[in-house]
């Protein structure tokens, strides 16, 4: 088991695929602890890979969900459950404290990220916090920060790489 402190909330993490793990590092590395400090609000994040649960082998029960990027998404509301999934692809169940992904043994690159991000996301709301997909650069000054926050594939690297051309600092992108 791996421990985050993420300072608005603690994340358990048990993973059965090394892929889920480096898509957590690549977005939470540096946050790694040795354990969790007490007090601090806390979350668990479960992977595991193998066969997909029943809900998510159809369309049946889903409504579509649309995410920009992530073609045929599903979702539904289930006993106070959250669920989105991709039949066949892959799984997510979200509850109070708990984000479960499943990843079938021959899961393609995005939907183990995405699986990663969309857990991330449900963990970090336990401590009231949320995830954006932004490019951030510092300012020529040193002073300031930008945030660019935009859908995937509408030019945020490309904007970002142009100010870091113009001389500010590249400081994060994802």
């Amino acid at each position: 088991m791996n421990f985050y402190d993420l300072r608005c909330c603690g994340l358990s993490v048990e993973s059965a695929d090394p892929r889920f793990d480096r898509g957590l590092d690549w977005l939470i590395g540096p946050f790694a602890a040795a354990s969790l400090p007490d007090g601090l609000k806390a979350a668990q994040i479960i992977c595991r890979v193998g066969q997909l649960p029943a809900f998510a082998l159809s369309g049946e029960n889903g409504t579509p969900y649309n995410v920009v990027g992530h073609d045929a998404l599903l979702r539904a509301e289930i006993g106070g459950e959250t669920h989105i999934w991709r039949p066949g692809n892959f799984a997510c169940r979200f509850s109070a404290n708990l984000a479960e992904v499943w990843l079938p043994e021959n899961a393609g690159k995005a939907d183990v990220q995405f699986g990663a991000v969309m857990a991330m996301d449900h963990a970090v709301r336990t401590g009231d916090a949320f995830l954006l997909h932004c490019a951030c650069l510092d300012a020529p000054d040193g002073k300031n920060r930008i945030l660019l926050h935009a859908d995937s594939g509408t030019g945020k690297t490309t904007t970002a790489m142009a100010l870091a051309e113009a001389g500010f600092a590249l400081s994060g992108d994802d």
